[in-house]
């Protein structure tokens, strides 16, 4: 049997494949970071390279557990749990333990845990959306729009039934393409130092009863996102009215009641391409009196998914599933409560 072939991410693109061999000189120099993101056919899903114990990044280094929310989380190596720290996806004062210690104390009192003076001050600049750097045509849920199907399985009648994609003509649930429309837009924002996301404690069942949701915190003023789409409506209905809770803030980038809410995300976010000559539109008659509009993809549609592949954005959907788990589980709940709470009914 051959050696296992690997896949990375780096700069927003997908490589390989390489050997094991290849990937750990990789990882092992320095070329490649210990975060970055690898599959094989060993892994269930694109994982950080550090949590990849056929790579032997963590041997040896301690193994830690922390705090976040009400979850537990861990082991995870050293390294690794610094890299979360100095991102700050994991605030200073979670709670942290490992073997040796007497009881759980917050990150920040941690020696062993605190980023070298260089990678503290550059994990405080905003980072780049994850389409910076291939100059920015698409933005990350438009990325998910254009790319649909590498990011929605397909749908049933029960979750809102299927789109077809403007590109590939494969169908795709409306419940996952809305979950990953939203979440890529909240998550560009975070990356882009524009909000934080976090997971804290609401009163539910009419106050009988206290869960976990999604909060949404308004830091400071994002990047220039394209007008009309969701990452520059997700930042405009946070001023003045921060923080609030995903679900809400979901159900507002919504922006109206359907009687059929689960097309309203894919409608908002082409419309927004349209507005900039990234779509086109053409009309279809029925029943003579009857007409709708249809999406087309234009050779600036295709251009402009040359310059933006999807890579980064799987790569930000993926980091968040992997290293904080609830709060991907938590944004597409609330995308699921959004649809429901935007859903008219007549009253006839």
């Amino acid at each position: 049997m051959g050696e296992r072939q690997w896949y990375y991410i780096q700069a927003g693109n997908q490589t390989g494949p390489v050997s094991e061999a290849e990937l750990k000189g990789l990882l092992q120099s320095g070329k490649l970071a210990r975060e970055t993101i690898v599959w094989s056919d060993a892994l269930s899903g694109w994982t950080p390279a550090a949590q990849v114990e056929l790579l032997g990044l963590s041997a040896g280094e301690p193994q830690w557990h922390y705090l976040q929310g009400n979850a537990q989380t861990g082991p995870v190596a050293q390294s690794e749990l610094k890299q979360l720290i100095a991102a700050g996806r994991v605030p200073a004062q979670a709670m942290v333990w490992t073997q040796g210690m007497e009881s759980w104390a917050p990150a920040g009192t941690i020696d062993a845990l605190a980023a070298p003076a260089g990678q503290a001050a550059a994990a405080a600049q905003p980072a780049q959306s994850p389409t910076a750097a291939a100059g920015g045509v698409l933005t990350p849920s438009e990325v998910v729009l254009l790319f649909a199907d590498q990011f929605a399985g397909e749908g049933s009648l029960l979750k809102g039934g299927n789109w077809t994609t403007l590109t590939s003509g494969a169908k795709v649930g409306y419940t996952d393409l809305t979950a990953a429309l939203l979440s890529a837009a909240l998550l560009a924002n975070e990356q882009a130092g524009a909000i934080r996301l976090r997971m804290a404690p609401k009163k539910a069942m009419f106050g009988l009863k206290t869960v976990n949701a999604v909060f949404v915190d308004f830091v400071q003023d994002p990047p220039e996102w394209p007008e009309g789409s969701f990452e520059w409506i997700a930042v405009e209905g946070m001023r003045g009215m921060q923080p609030r809770e995903a679900a809400d803030l979901f159900t507002g980038m919504l922006l109206m009641d359907s009687s059929y809410p689960h097309t309203l995300a894919a409608n908002i976010a082409s419309v927004g391409l349209e507005k900039r000559g990234l779509l086109s539109t053409e009309e279809k008659k029925k029943l003579l009196i009857i007409s709708t509009m249809n999406f087309k993809v234009t050779d600036q549609t295709r251009q402009a998914m040359e310059a933006c592949p999807p890579g980064a954005v799987r790569q930000l959907l993926d980091q968040c599933r992997q290293t904080r788990p609830d709060i991907y589980q938590g944004l597409t709940e609330a995308a699921v409560k959004a649809i429901g709470n935007r859903k008219e009914y007549s009253n006839d």
